[in-house]
């Protein structure tokens, strides 16, 4: 009333909230927030006085934007819509974790439960076309101080080796994974003299395993099942991508594994 502006420009966040490409739209898209969408319900406009609302979406249109959530795009713009979309948290045929979590679905702060009751966050998961049916998707979850069950992750300065894991910090099979992206073995770094000096000051960031094998790289003639054995696809197997990432040995697919990812197992 104050602006004098027609209920027909009078818009919802869903209506304006546009999402960039991403693994589930290689476009720039429309339907990257449901939050809005009470506010297209005739009732509740006609509660706020605001009885007109738009009959399409222009950027749609005019092909700048396209549709990425049907079922949203209809309750928005359609002349009477019948029903709010139904939100469900629970990943189906169809209703994945793209139109659950949005832009968050890999998040760190987002966790799948899989049926099988084994639980990643969205930034621990490598193939997004393998997710099972019935996997819960949390939005919101605080990150744990552990990346990935079986890691100490450092998170005070001026930390000392012994101190987190006991005896067994310069041993071959305690891993130290450090924030500059060197991966050593407790026995490599106090065996040098230069390097000996980071045990006993470690880095906030550090992640450290122990117990596990330091298995080396995968080249082309050196494949994850001739370094770890039947091991190479356990859940407590690790790997690190060339580009830092790590993905567990049931995230994996053996076919499409960069050379020079590095192999770590339980010993």
């Amino acid at each position: 009333s104050l602006y004098d502006i027609p209920d027909g420009q009078i818009l919802t966040h869903s209506m304006v909230a546009y999402g960039r490409p991403n693994r589930f739209h290689r476009y720039y898209h429309r339907g990257r927030k449901r939050c809005g969408m009470i506010f297209a319900r005739p009732d509740v406009r006609q509660r706020l006085g605001v009885v007109d609302k738009p009959v399409e979406d222009p950027e749609v249109a005019a092909g700048r934007l396209r549709v990425a959530d049907r079922q949203l795009h209809e309750f928005l713009y359609s002349a009477v819509p019948a029903q709010q979309p139904a939100q469900s948290n629970v990943i189906a045929r169809g209703w994945s974790a793209w139109t659950i979590a949005r832009e968050k679905y890999d998040s760190p702060s987002t966790l799948y439960r899989f049926p099988n009751g084994k639980k990643l966050r969205g930034d621990q998961i490598g193939n997004w076309d393998r997710i099972p049916v019935g996997t819960r998707v949390e939005i919101g979850q605080p990150a744990p101080n552990v990346e990935f069950e079986g890691f100490v992750e450092v998170t005070q300065a001026n930390s000392d080796a012994r101190g987190i894991v006991g005896d067994v910090f310069a041993e071959v099979t305690t891993i130290y994974f450090l924030p500059n992206g060197l991966v050593r073995t407790g026995e490599d770094i106090e065996a040098d003299a230069e390097s000996r000096a980071v045990l006993e000051n470690l880095p906030p960031g550090t992640r450290i395993l122990v117990g596990y094998i330091y298995g080396g790289h995968i080249t082309r003639g050196r494949f994850p099942r001739q370094i770890a054995g039947v091991k190479w696809n356990y859940p407590s197997t690790f790997y690190r991508l060339p580009d830092g990432r790590i993905l567990s040995g049931d995230e994996i697919d053996q076919h499409r594994i960069p050379r020079n990812t590095l192999v770590f197992y339980q010993s």
